[in-house]
């Protein structure tokens, strides 16, 4: 049977949340199918890396695994990221083993690699040196006080145990002093958590929730706030004669539908996260902006190449202001594209160019020359619109109308948030 050892590396790349780790392995084969991926993902994220061996894996061929899936594995050790050292100059294995010498060294290391500039430093020390019940009572004491001494470190620290030379009784010390262990046997690997880690990320998980739902009432009495203002407008409404108050008014109260419209999102999606699905929101906006006008039966609204569920997740403070950029984009092609109550098509996409998401928004009306703000009512729009853009971290374009009329692109940088929005995730529905 195969091992998809990818699970070793994602499960060490978490860290400070499974800082002290240890595994078991039954051949030196499975000791660098796991010591190999731990370390590469070390590197990936820039840590400073230690590998401390001992048999059945000597220097020479933890050197050799390593370079079979490094390329650049002596640039990296030459400046020093990687270094494999001998377990009995690093311990004392020939029986001078001096606990508290062992784990300043540790912190020592942090130390140091956290000052050259790496962004923690990661250590994985294989103890098949150890022989005797008092070696292993002896270490396992060390294994308890370095637990503790890792608290709040930027280490990450992966223990090796040889399973045939560990009793019944070893194996359970080890797995107490550690947040989870990783058995290797007969090609297949199994995860077992001690009981303190499983303590600890049950009071997490329900901390999380307790803050999920007071995020939600948050969310909801948000929008119940913002629909109170609406109303209050919306009864002194009548008391404007003049148009112009009366049309700003209604601007508004679309405003503040589109600031309400997110919160009520995110109240009803309960995802545990602050981020909708802007894809869904431009469809709701849309269509409340063409009945808000009283414009249903002379313009029509294309929805096209919108992304899929879950492809467009934009964080709470990239969407209020996005939302309301886009309700202003769409409000000005209602108002001031199709004079003379002229029918027409207001089309609006979302898509991806590269790492950029694209938000674009046409119309097939009179069009406006950009730089010179011709079509009436537009430059103070599009002045709003191009600093709503900027506050969520995007950037406003003009592209060309194959039809004439005005086609609006909202460029935004979303590619790191997707990434993190995507990796916790997966994380969710991993511990589900």
């Amino acid at each position: 049977m195969s091992v998809d050892y990818s699970l070793i590396a994602s499960l060490s790349a978490a860290g400070n949340s499974v800082g002290h780790s240890c595994h078991f392995y039954e051949t030196a084969d499975d000791l660098a199918r796991c010591v190999v991926p731990f370390l590469l993902a070390g590197l990936i994220r820039g840590e400073r890396c230690l590998w401390v061996v001992a048999p059945p894996l000597g220097a020479a061929a933890a050197q050799s695994a390593m370079a079979q899936a490094l390329s650049d594995l002596d640039a990296r050790m030459d400046s020093g990221q990687l270094e494999i050292i001998g377990a009995e100059e690093w311990y004392g294995a020939d029986g001078g083993f001096d606990a508290d010498r062992v784990i300043q060294g540790w912190l020592r290391h942090e130390a140091q690699a956290l000052a050259a500039g790496y962004s923690g430093l990661r250590i994985t020390g294989n103890t098949f040196w150890l022989d005797t019940p008092e070696d292993f009572s002896s270490f396992a004491d060390y294994e308890e006080r370095l637990h503790q001494a890792l608290r709040g470190r930027r280490i990450t620290c992966l223990c090796s145990y040889c399973l045939p030379r560990c009793s019944g009784g070893t194996v359970l010390d080890v797995v107490r002093n550690h947040d989870f262990a990783m058995v290797q046997r007969n090609g297949d690997v199994e995860i077992i958590e001690s009981a303190t880690s499983t303590l600890a990320k049950s009071r997490l998980a329900e901390e999380l929730a307790s803050k999920n739902t007071l995020l939600n009432e948050i969310h909801h009495r948000v929008k119940n706030n913002l629909q109170i203002v609406s109303s209050l407008l919306m009864l002194k409404s009548p008391a404007f004669a003049e148009p112009a108050a009366r049309q700003a008014v209604d601007d508004t109260l679309n405003r503040i539908h589109a600031m309400g419209l997110i919160h009520g999102m995110l109240y009803r999606e309960d995802s545990g996260h602050e981020a909708i699905d802007f894809a869904d929101y431009v469809r709701a906006l849309a269509e409340h902006l063409v009945f808000a006008y009283g414009v249903s039966e002379r313009l029509a609204v294309q929805m096209k190449d919108l992304s899929r569920p879950g492809e467009a997740m934009v964080p709470l403070d990239m969407a209020v202001p996005l939302g309301i950029a886009v309700a202003e984009a769409i409000t000005n092609a209602i108002k001031h594209a199709f004079p003379d109550n002229c029918s027409g098509l207001i089309s609006v996409s979302m898509g991806h160019d590269g790492e950029d998401l694209l938000l674009s928004i046409s119309d097939d009306g009179r069009g406006m020359a950009v730089n010179q703000g011709a079509r009436p009512g537009a430059g103070a729009g599009l002045s709003l619109i191009r600093g709503l853009v900027a506050q969520a971290g995007g950037r406003l374009e003009f592209g060309g109308a194959p039809k004439g009329g005005t086609h609006l692109i909202f460029r935004m940088k979303l590619a790191a948030y997707a990434a993190a929005f995507n990796s916790a995730s997966r994380g969710a529905h991993s511990a589900a």
